[in-house]
């Protein structure tokens, strides 16, 4: 299998795993990534360092892991002497090839519904990419179905580096009114199958770091 077949492959298991708000009208064509990944790697790496470490700041959506542990994260690279790339939903989504079309006809508060797919999928690609060439890496990334962590974790291994994950934990009132807030993002049916792809990850994670 050629380079492109086997990346098909790759999306077409993500993909299969993902919680997903995008509309069929928006939705990526699976022969459009390679282009995109080149694009986004083109415009990341310059200046990054390649010392094989890795840190995952997780969390529920809306618990503040993007603006309360991001930035700790930053500044321990920066104390390390390393220039990390960090890698995002929202960065990813600024690549989706319909992304103007998008705006135009549901806001910026519908882009990241409309993308979800997209940079989910994409995310993985870009990360599969950058531990190949062994970049440091901040992924900040809400827990995703087990299957899908165990994939990252195999790569990880795969790649020999040093990994570290980071967790924002938050009360479940509090949670819960962050959900309501972002009710234009998900549906409730959307909701369920996050909240029980954390429960399924934190199981795993459990099982493999106690």
């Amino acid at each position: 299998m050629d380079k492109n077949g086997a990346m098909l492959g790759i999306l077409e298991q993500l993909q299969a795993g993902f919680v997903s708000g995008t509309s069929e009208k928006w939705r990526v064509e699976l022969e459009e990534y390679p282009l995109t990944l080149k694009r986004i790697l083109a415009d990341w790496i310059a200046g990054a360092t390649k010392g094989k470490r890795f840190v995952r700041v997780t969390g529920q959506s809306g618990s503040g892991k993007t603006t309360q542990l991001v930035p700790a994260v930053e500044a321990w690279y920066e104390k390390m002497g390393a220039k990390p790339i960090l890698v995002t939903a929202s960065k990813v989504a600024e690549y989706h090839p319909h992304r103007k079309e998008i705006v135009q006809e549901c806001g910026e508060e519908g882009l990241r519904r409309e993308t979800d797919g997209f940079a989910a999928a994409m995310m993985f690609l870009v990360l599969r990419a950058l531990l190949t060439e062994g970049y440091d890496i901040i992924l900040d990334l809400a827990l995703v179905e087990p299957k899908l962590e165990q994939i990252l974790i195999g790569w990880l291994k795969e790649y020999d580096y040093d990994f570290w994950m980071t967790m924002m934990a938050v009360p479940p009132k509090l949670s819960q009114k962050w959900l309501e807030g972002r009710s234009w993002r998900h549906s409730e049916m959307t909701e369920e199958r996050f909240l029980a792809a954390t429960g399924g990850a934190l199981g795993l994670y459990t099982e493999i770091c106690p």
